[in-house]
C-alpha cells in the first residue's frame, strides 16, 4: 500500500517538473521590474531576478545577443500573465547567440538571471532606461492550443447506435430504445 501511495504521488508531482527550478521558484529576494525602473538599479545590482514576459524584439551582434521584452507579473510557477498589465520593458543580454528563428516575436519568456545594468533604448521618438539582465535560464513558454471541436465529416453521428436499430433511428427515441417522457408530449428535435 505503501508503494502503491508513494508511486501516485510521484507522478501527480512530476506534472510540474519539466519547468526548470529557477522559473518555477522565485528567487529569495524576488526584485520587482518596477523597483529597478524607479532609478533605484544600484541597489539591486548583481542580484538575481525572474522576469517574464512577451517578446518584442531579438538583435545579435558579433559578441552577443539581446531580447527585449515588455514584462507581465507572473503567475505563481512563472508563467508571464499577459491578461494583467504590463509593467514596463527589460532587456536580456547573452553572449551565445539566440536566433530568431527560435526566439520570435509574441513569444512568452520567463528569464532568471542576475541584473547587470541599465542601458538605454528608442520606442519611438522616446529613450527609456531599461533594465539588463544577464540570463542564467531563458524558458520559452509553448504556445497554448485550444482543441479543435466541431463538425467532422469522418464522425459517425450514428455510430453507438447502428449496430443496435439500424441507420437512421428516430431522435424521438433515446440510446436505449425507449422515448423520453419528460411529463408532456412535447419532443425538441
Amino acid at each position: 500500500m505503501f508503494k502503491l501511495i508513494t508511486l501516485s504521488m510521484v507522478i501527480l508531482l512530476s506534472g510540474c517538473s519539466h519547468i526548470p527550478e529557477v522559473i518555477r521558484q522565485a528567487p529569495l529576494h524576488d526584485i520587482q521590474i518596477q523597483d529597478v525602473a524607479t532609478g533605484r538599479f544600484s541597489v539591486h545590482q548583481n542580484k538575481i531576478a525572474r522576469w517574464g514576459g512577451k517578446l518584442l524584439d531579438v538583435t545579435n551582434d558579433e559578441a552577443s545577443s539581446t531580447l527585449q521584452l515588455l514584462a507581465f507579473p507572473l503567475n505563481s510557477y512563472g508563467k508571464p500573465n499577459l491578461n494583467a498589465s504590463p509593467l514596463g520593458r527589460f532587456l536580456v543580454r547573452s553572449r551565445e547567440f539566440l536566433d530568431p528563428a527560435r526566439y520570435t516575436n509574441d513569444s512568452e519568456l520567463t528569464i532568471s538571471g542576475r541584473l547587470v545594468g541599465v542601458a538605454a533604448r528608442k520606442v519611438g521618438q522616446k529613450t527609456l532606461k531599461l533594465a539588463v539582465i544577464e540570463p542564467q535560464k531563458i524558458y520559452i513558454w509553448p504556445e497554448y492550443q485550444p482543441m479543435q471541436y466541431g463538425y467532422s465529416p469522418t464522425y459517425d453521428l450514428y455510430r453507438y447506435d447502428s449496430c443496435l436499430y439500424g441507420r437512421p433511428y428516430s431522435r424521438s427515441y433515446g440510446y436505449y430504445g425507449y422515448r423520453h417522457y419528460f411529463g408532456h408530449e412535447r419532443h425538441y428535435y
